[in-house]
């Protein structure tokens, strides 16, 4: 009988529970969401970031600067995006103990891509770069996509929809021939668009 009174007790909370998480827009002070998922329109900037030694922060550079390779973090790759699909924010409820749980904002994008996969990033220098690689190749070979090898995670993510708002290209070489780094970063979606931009200029030693 015990049993049966603490079971029924169990199903009463977890109900009460359920019933006082709703979804709503009023209650949590959350900032305006257009829409959690996002559609890429094209690529809105590329900007080369540099490594603050034995810290977490990395912070943009400017058209010419110069950056120690070891300090050199890599080119972000901002997308254009319309942000779609809005969804509200979860009110406050109280948990089976009585303690009131906290708000759960949700940001613009935070969901992903609506509904597009990347296919393809191609990096080309726009300066001679090494012996093997002059002005107009491709970098492929020497690029990271967010730490991983440019292939490698272009594979690995080839039947995933895009979660990430940017991209981070890095560099696992440095230049030698010409220490101006540039490039040019074309980017194809699976559903046939594509999106080109140059990058400015930082100077790699």
């Amino acid at each position: 009988m015990m049993g049966k009174k603490i079971f029924v007790t169990f199903l009463f909370l977890t109900g009460l529970t359920f019933s006082n998480c709703g979804l709503y827009d009023d209650d949590c002070n959350c900032p305006p969401v257009t829409g959690v998922y996002f559609d890429i329109r094209g690529i809105e900037s590329l900007v080369h970031h540099r490594k603050i030694p034995n810290t977490n922060s990395a912070p943009p550079m400017g058209d010419g600067e110069t950056v120690p390779f070891d300090e050199y973090y890599g080119v972000l790759i901002n997308y254009q995006l319309d942000y779609i699909s809005q969804r509200k924010q979860e009110k406050p409820f109280f948990g089976s103990s009585g303690q009131l749980m906290a708000c759960s904002c949700v940001n613009n994008g935070d969901a992903g891509a609506k509904t597009e996969k990347l296919k393809s990033v191609t990096v080309i220098t726009l300066n001679d770069f090494n012996t093997q690689y002059s002005a107009g190749d491709t970098l492929n070979d020497l690029i990271t996509l967010q730490g991983q090898p440019l292939e490698g995670y272009l594979q690995s993510t080839r039947n995933e929809l895009i979660k990430y708002q940017n991209l981070t290209l890095g560099l696992s070489e440095a230049p030698e021939t010409n220490p101006e780094y540039r490039v040019k970063v074309i980017v194809e979606l699976d559903n046939g668009e594509t999106f080109e931009r140059e990058s400015p200029t930082v100077i790699i030693q």
